[in-house]
């Protein structure tokens, strides 16, 4: 049996079952959904080989869709074309991508209420208007937009583990807000698709799935397929959560998977294409509201680093009072960090103020600096120099920086540890035993309780040593 992240969820071969998938390469029918058969009025010896134009025509024989112009918007890289039609007295979109080589046209129905470019301009005013919590006011928004019982943002931790750090949901389900999930629930492959694909959903997680025919499913790469049919194993998950319906966007923040939103219903109910890009659209502004605010914080935490250290270092070079300078200074330099010690070095000696490590763990920190050749600044809030360490760190969080190398001078500050009490939502193991086989396997958990547990190596966010520091 394949563990979870060995699972090739994007080669799976089918769709959900709410719509149709049609499959072109070089300009002829390769594939189609089973259940298109039906909705084409044809066998499938009569639509593989057929173009583009003729399945349009069988699909909508008043449709006039200008296929060349098709064709040149899909040809630039992650770009969607979409129409609206009506058929069977439904209004369905058609989505036309193009992926390995191959031309995908999607047909999902419309069930949507975003309809008017003024209500977009609405959510986007708001969600600037109270940037200063951005992620919940997202959350408020989708919520608002695709009805979801919750909505919430989930950002990874540099451990690949998650915590839900804002949460919309209606009154009668419990909250997850500030709860932490194990790397294994979002696989390695699951996070490598959200990073080439930034949406996806299922309307129904009990609906069958429908097979795609003509083409063997490992040929076919449907990891930017909307109607991507889900894995077994996240079913069961869903399942297991009391989900029926769900949706996750990602939230990519310089090329790299920050963190999710993730919205759960209880109840079957489909999140259509316009509801899906209102979504993205409004993720894409808190990014960047996000983004600059956090730059614009940084700055100012780096330039007042900075200010204090010019200010200090003028006022040694004037050969004033050392001791006295560099003690009325450190204090300053401390709280504009929050550190809970720091170290200077002048010349042969060293001078401390608060609390600092003890002789041991300074040496460790030299070794380790000269070891890997840090020139002017390291920072980290996990010093940890050796995996073979046999106690522990009792300064983890460390900021050092040389203010006059040819004399040998530097600063370091000081973070102590922060132990943290961790909620996880259900304990984070999902081994089960199966006494048939007697083997160990891995299986999506059944309880997403409260489970609490005390982390020797949380730290408050608020000390990035990076962030005030680079």
């Amino acid at each position: 049996m394949k563990e979870c992240h060995q699972e090739e969820i994007h080669l799976c071969g089918k769709i959900q079952s709410h719509g149709y998938l049609i499959v072109f390469a070089n300009d002829f029918c390769i594939a189609t959904s089973e259940n298109s058969l039906k909705l084409l009025k044809q066998p499938l010896n009569n639509i593989l080989g057929k173009g583009l134009p003729e399945i349009l025509q069988l699909l909508a024989p008043n449709l006039a869709l200008d296929i060349d112009k098709i064709y040149r918007k899909i040809s630039v890289a992650h770009c969607r074309y979409s129409e609206k039609i009506l058929l069977m007295d439904r209004e369905y979109d058609l989505t036309f991508f193009f992926e390995d080589q191959k031309t995908f046209l999607e047909i999902e129905p419309c069930d949507g209420h975003v309809k008017n470019i003024g209500r977009i301009y609405e959510y986007a005013r708001h969600l600037q208007a109270y940037r200063e919590k951005i992620w919940v006011t997202l959350c408020d928004l989708i919520r608002d937009i695709i009805g979801f019982d919750r909505i919430a943002v989930y950002r990874f931790n540099k451990d690949k583990t998650g915590q839900v750090i804002a949460e919309n949901k209606v009154e009668n389900i419990d909250s997850i807000l500030g709860f932490h999930y194990p790397e294994f629930d979002i696989p390695a492959q699951a996070r490598a698709l959200y990073l080439r694909f930034r949406a996806r959903h299922v309307a129904d997680i009990n609906a069958p799935t429908i097979d795609i025919l003509g083409i063997d499913p490992d040929q076919l790469d449907l990891g930017k397929c909307s109607l991507r049919a889900l894995s077994p194993i996240h079913l069961k998950y869903l399942r297991n959560a009391g989900v029926s319906a769900s949706a996750s966007f990602s939230i990519i923040l310089n090329d790299q998977l920050w963190g999710l939103v993730v919205c759960q219903n209880k109840i079957a109910k489909n999140v259509d294409l316009t509801q899906r890009y209102v979504s993205e659209l409004l993720i894409e502004y808190a990014i960047n509201y996000y983004f600059a605010d956090y730059q614009r914080r940084k700055i100012q935490k780096r330039t007042l680093v900075t200010d204090v250290e010019k200010q200090m270092l003028a006022r040694l070079m004037e050969n004033l009072d050392e001791e006295a300078t560099i003690e009325e200074f450190a204090s300053k330099i401390m709280k504009t960090v929050k550190a809970d010690g720091i170290l200077i070095r002048r010349n042969d000696g060293m001078i401390s103020f608060g609390e600092v490590p003890d002789h041991r763990e300074q040496l460790l920190l030299e070794k380790y600096i000269e070891t890997n050749q840090f020139a002017e600044m390291f920072s980290t809030d996990q010093f940890e120099p050796s995996e073979n360490q046999e106690s522990a760190i009792e300064f983890p969080g460390i900021i050092r920086i040389n203010i006059l190398p040819a004399k040998g001078w530097f600063i370091c500050m000081y973070r102590k540890e922060q132990v943290k009490e961790i909620v996880w939502a259900g304990r984070p193991e999902k081994i089960v035993n199966d006494a048939g086989q007697k083997v160990d396997f891995p299986s999506p958990r059944t309880s997403f309780q409260a489970w609490r547990k005390s982390g020797p190596r949380l730290f408050d966010r608020t000390w990035n040593c990076r962030a005030i520091t680079n």
